[in-house]
């Protein structure tokens, strides 16, 4: 069941057994929380549906600052972590971050624990469970701690004695636990609304106006309880307003029309498009609210509470509203079904509609739509990943490791002579800079050895890796199969001609969106 993070709260203390002696734990008295004087618990920006703000609480909880050392806790510490949790006003929830390190370890300048021998070598837990190591120094005093290592670094992983209560299914109410292991260990979710909705969830329902084309719009209060449906009229654009921070993501819950109120689905592909079978739909309104464009990804994920629908998005930029009939095989750019998202910029105080509907006929549901603000104004060139001297003797390669990774893509380069269109896959790619220390001419052999596949394309004249832009105008060909042009390579560039002092941009293409390493090679010739 989908959770949202709201607010921190006290937690069971573990004990730890450091350096051998068996420690209990010291009292902690965090700040008292804001806790709603209803007994209703907190809902995130995210869980209420207002999609004209960025969704969670930005607030951040300082974990650094340890627990007090007077007295051993004297509280309750037999409460199982999977106990229903109670979490209305006056329950006594308060909020508690995590132990930086172990309470009760041995402490810095404090007296050796009894029985250690002198330069003994003493450890506590800290962080995620990694470990501190100190001498018992002469005097029998503890020294100085070093680095903490050997921390986990799961996405579960937390630190212990942490609690956080968290919004879950129709404004229920879960606590969960960081345990032992350092890993969230989730109570069961409670308090729900009964026969509720979704917060924030918009519905166009059918089957109530006399025009069986009209519907009805009715959205899910905050408090998960169906809001007034709208009179009967045409299907409208939901809105969803981008956000002006960087790397910030939005998202809403809608629903695609029923099986039997469709339109023709756009065919995958460069815009402008053809139409193909009738099927469920939605149109989304992308908002730009700010004073400079945007550019933005809307991507179909999971929704809370049922399966993600198979669909295919296509952009209409500029567009205030639904395109009418003979418009609608006029989109912009691509249409894409693999991946399900687009990438498109938003004018400053503009909009764009996105088309998304369902591949199979016989198929309608749930969307949960995120929008993530990639940057707001100018593009911001993509980061250099590797930098590449060439050698300046005959007969000698320059090499290089390259890893690919699926959270770095871009959509895929078509292979042939350059200029290049771009396909609708998105796979991993890395930018490398090669750059000519001569003051001579070179010819030089680029490539990508064999056992992962790619393609390899150049760039000339830029100051910077290409830009989405700039992607296209690529020199040369794309290469995707080298043949026994370069031995050993699966992607090359042959006999390239390099200037004195020339630096020029090469993009490193997976084939396919999956993981991988290789090896560049530059070999001068």
């Amino acid at each position: 069941m989908a959770t949202h993070r709201i607010a921190l709260a006290a937690t069971l203390w573990t004990t730890f057994a450091i350096g051998g002696v068996a420690c209990a734990t010291s009292e902690v008295t965090p700040d008292e929380p804001d806790v709603p004087t209803d007994g209703a618990p907190p809902v995130s920006a995210d869980a209420t549906g207002d999609r004209t703000k960025p969704p969670g609480d930005t607030s951040v909880v300082d974990t650094a600052v340890p627990p007090k050392d007077s007295q051993p806790d004297t509280r309750d510490s037999a409460i199982p972590t999977d106990a229903p949790p109670d979490v209305g006003a006056d329950a006594g929830v308060t909020p508690y971050p995590g132990d930086p390190f172990d309470p009760l370890a041995p402490k810095e300048g404090a007296a050796c624990p009894p029985g250690t021998p002198p330069n003994a070598l003493l450890e506590r837990r800290c962080g995620k469970c990694g470990t501190q190591k100190a001498f018992c120094e002469a005097g029998n005093i503890v020294g100085t701690y070093g680095p903490c290592l050997g921390e986990k670094t799961l996405a579960n992983s937390c630190l212990p004695a942490a609690r956080e209560i968290l919004v879950c299914g129709l404004c229920g109410a879960q606590i969960r636990r960081c345990d032992a292991a350092c890993t969230w260990v989730e109570g069961a979710c409670t308090g729900e609304v009964a026969s509720g909705c979704i917060a924030g969830e918009v519905k166009h329902i059918e089957g109530l106006c006399a025009d069986p084309n009209e519907v009805r719009r009715q959205e899910c209060s905050n408090v998960c309880t169906p809001g007034p449906a709208s009179p009967c009229g045409p299907q409208q654009a939901d809105n969803l307003i981008a956000s002006q921070v960087a790397g910030t993501t939005v998202s809403a819950l809608f629903n695609t029309s029923g099986t039997t109120r469709t339109l023709q689905r756009l065919v995958a592909g460069a815009c402008p498009t053809t139409l193909s079978t009738a099927t469920s739909f939605h149109y989304t309104r992308v908002v730009n609210p700010g004073a400079d464009s945007v550019n933005v990804t809307l991507t179909n994920v999971v929704p809370p509470g049922a399966t993600k629908l198979d669909v295919i998005m296509g952009c209409y930029l500029g567009a205030t509203d639904i395109p009418a009939p003979a418009n609608r095989t006029a989109c912009n750019a691509q249409v894409l079904d693999t991946p399900e998202a687009l990438t498109f910029n938003v004018a400053a105080g503009g909009s764009a509609i996105v088309y998304t509907g369902a591949v199979a006929a016989n198929k309608a549901g749930r969307l949960k739509l995120e929008l993530k603000t990639n940057f707001v104004g100018a593009e911001p060139p993509p980061a250099l990943d590797h930098d590449v001297v060439l050698s300046e003797n005959p007969g000698e390669t320059v090499t290089e490791p390259v890893s690919f990774v699926t959270t770095q893509t871009s959509l895929r380069l078509s292979v042939g002579t350059c200029p290049r269109t771009l396909l609708t896959t998105l796979t991993p790619h890395r930018y490398i800079r090669v750059t000519n220390p001569s003051v001579e001419p070179l010819v030089v052999d680029l490539s990508l050895a064999t056992g992962f596949n790619t393609t390899l394309a150049a760039y000339r004249g830029l100051a910077a890796p290409p830009i989405s832009t700039e992607r296209n105008a690529c020199v040369g060909p794309v290469n995707d199969a080298c043949g026994t042009a370069v031995a050993g390579a699966d992607s090359c560039l042959s006999n390239f001609a390099m200037a004195p002092g020339e630096s020029v941009y090469l993009l490193a293409q997976a084939t396919a969106n999956t993981a991988g390493s290789t090896t560049f090679s530059a070999t001068t010739k």
